[in-house]
């Protein structure tokens, strides 16, 4: 739903990987967020405790013994959004609850090796209740819609340091989510009752090895090993399948300091998807120059994979007529080259040119167009599509980058960045169109300052910050005059979206106990953003859905 599981009290150092990614990450086409959750501390235990508008988040930390090295994070998360909707502030039409628990356990086994285990798991809940029968207006009101979610995820994390020049770690877990939608539908004219419901069901064991380490002063080397076996179930409209899909991916890196200025990195992976004897060969270089200190230039090019998208589509449906089976990964041939400047300390400039071309993209060779929609599984959003596909489709991305960092210091940090693009697809046919996602251009800008005063024991901060976000708008297929008209599939757009977010926050640090008080303001203009829009019968019209409004959230924080 719209709350990730990942509590901010749980995060270590996370990144946000795009393009030139090295060979250890794979089975993606776009972006990866490398996300680490922290280790407890080991000198005292801590407790922490945040109440708000939105939630209750409950944490604990600390040593299993005084003086001892293993240590252990507990955290617990309740939603608590009934109170904003008590004051009258639209959260949308339906009721929503969510929890969840997150834990890591650090172990130290000796003086080389420690073990983490780590686990989370959470649900969540959307409900609508249908009107009554005088109020309704649209398909919605005379529905009841329940869905729910599960997920979760237990693993360890063995590391092991192999003299003084290379360590060893290997990482098992264990993964699932189940997702359920139920609608029974009491205002169909033809039909006194009707009942759907929809589930998908996913498990995912996963394994990762790795030994890396120096070879002399100026090389270091990685080897690893990936694997991993999806077991996916889905059903919708009485229809359902169970696929296993395993994915075996051995890799290796080296990086050379060819000398003090130039640092050259080399990468090969091999993703076999082993259910079809399918694979892909990824090779990665990337090349990393620096001009006078201060400036660095960058070029980086590869290919990587991303296996079929289950989910999304059936792999067989009243064969002959659909069998998917044989699909292969979709392939991504990637380039970008990219320039750094440090104007100042902290203060960092980043201007990057980017080209991605995307082939053996699935594509339905049945039917390439179907209600004004050109049938390439780049434009998959929800819902499962029931089509003959193959991997004879392609795509295309390119487009800039520009960034300004200013990380904190003197009270205050900052960060613009601005990306121009143009996203494209190949259908069946071969003919190129927009893809949905070609927005044109999106833009970020974050600030934030603080005002800390010190006096008799008790540190008192003011901050405040703000997010503000721009977006081109999505892209969507045109309504159709009549059944056997045509149109250009994703010709139509949406309005640009925008949106204000900001934070005041008083922070007081006393000896052994830290208190905050936050307001957080999110879409703090009120924008109106579409959604998307869909065809009513009942109102016998287009109706437009729009995002969320404006949403506050205040907020009391205690750490003692």
């Amino acid at each position: 739903g719209g709350t990730t599981i990942l509590s901010a009290q749980m995060l270590g150092g996370s990144r946000l990987l795009t393009g030139g990614m090295a060979a250890r990450y794979g089975n993606a086409l776009g972006g990866i967020m490398d996300l680490r959750l922290r280790k407890g501390i080991t000198d005292r235990r801590a407790i922490t405790v945040q109440a708000g508008l939105i939630g209750i988040d409950l944490s604990t930390e600390g040593p299993f013994k005084t003086g001892g090295k293993a240590s252990y994070v507990i955290n617990y998360r309740y939603s608590t959004l009934g109170l904003l909707g008590a004051m009258g502030v639209a959260l949308g039409d339906e009721a929503i609850t969510f929890q969840d628990l997150a834990f890591t356990v650090d172990l130290p086994l000796g003086e080389r090796s420690d073990l983490r285990i780590f686990g989370m798991g959470g649900s969540s809940s959307n409900r609508f209740d249908r009107k009554d029968s005088t109020d309704w207006e649209l398909d919605k009101d005379s529905r009841d819609i329940d869905y729910t979610a599960r997920v979760g995820v237990v693993g360890a994390l063995f590391e092991r340091r192999m003299g003084a020049r290379s360590h060893w770690s290997t990482t098992v877990a264990l993964s699932g989510n189940e997702q359920q939608r139920t609608m029974e539908d009491i205002g169909l004219r033809s039909i006194p009752f009707f009942r759907d419901s929809a589930a998908l069901y996913e498990r995912k064991l996963s394994a990762h090895t790795v030994l890396r380490g120096t070879a002399g002063e100026r090389s270091r080397y990685r080897i690893g090993l990936s694997a991993v076996e999806r077991d996916v179930s889905k059903l919708l409209y009485g229809l359902g399948e169970r696929t296993i899909a395993p994915l075996v991916r051995p890799y290796g890196e080296w990086s050379y300091s060819i000398t003090k200025e130039l640092l050259l990195d080399v990468g090969m992976a091999y993703a076999a998807y082993t259910r079809n004897g399918t694979g892909v060969a990824e090779p990665r270089l990337a090349l990393r120059w620096t001009i006078a200190s201060r400036n660095r230039i960058a070029l980086s090019m590869g290919q990587r994979s991303q296996v079929p998208h289950l989910q999304s589509f059936y792999e067989r449906l009243f064969p002959p007529f659909f069998d998917n089976t044989d699909l292969g990964p979709t392939v991504a041939q990637d380039a970008s080259l990219t320039f750094e400047r440090e104007w100042f300390e902290r203060l960092q400039m980043r201007a990057t040119a980017f080209v991605q071309r995307l082939v053996q993209v699935p594509v339905d060779v049945a039917s390439p167009i179907s209600n004004g929609s050109a049938s390439s599984m780049l434009n998959t959003w929800e819902g499962i599509a029931g089509l003959q596909l193959r991997n004879s489709g392609e795509g295309l991305n390119s487009g800039v980058e520009l960034g300004v960092d200013h990380h904190f210091q003197r009270d205050r940090f900052m960060q613009v960045n601005i990306t121009i693009l143009d996203a494209r697809y190949a259908d069946a046919a071969g003919e190129w169109r927009n893809s949905r996602w070609n927005t044109g251009v999106i833009g970020n800008v974050v600030v934030g300052r603080e005002w800390p005063k010190q006096k008799d024991g008790l540190k008192r901060t003011w901050g405040s910050s703000g997010r503000f976000n721009y977006t081109g708008g999505q892209r969507y297929p045109p309504s159709q005059s009549g059944m056997l008209a045509m149109v250009e599939p994703y010709s139509a757009q949406y309005d640009p979206t925008y949106r204000l977010d900001l934070r005041v926050y008083l922070k007081r640090e006393r000896q052994g106990r830290t208190g905050m008080w936050s307001l957080d303001l999110l879409n703090a203009t009120n924008a109106q953003n579409v959604a998307y829009r869909y065809n009513d019968r009942r109102k016998g019209e287009e109706v437009t859905v729009y995002q969320l409004g404006l949403i506050p959230n205040l907020s009391y924080r205690i750490e003692f």
